[in-house]
């Protein structure tokens, strides 16, 4: 069984690194705001496109779950 003392600094700790800001945050802060939206906002937009390059293959490769089922031929 699990010491709940323990189990208590774990969650907190794991909160705590949650909600601090790494360092990708801080760099778009400071570009943001050493050069404004223009300069922000491309730093800011690298993560959700490397997201996406990477869903696209993924998603192209796999078949559709959502596909009916093949119906079988009556007789």
């Amino acid at each position: 069984m699990i010491d709940p003392l323990q189990l208590a600094l774990y969650t907190a700790a794991a909160l705590l690194l949650a909600v601090t800001p790494g360092p990708g945050l801080f760099y778009v802060a400071a570009r943001t705001l050493a050069g404004g939206r223009p300069e922000g906002w491309p730093p800011a937009s690298a993560p959700a496109l490397a997201a996406w390059s990477m869903y696209w293959p993924a998603a192209s490769a796999s078949p559709p779950s959502f596909s009916p089922a093949p119906r079988s031929s009556p007789g």
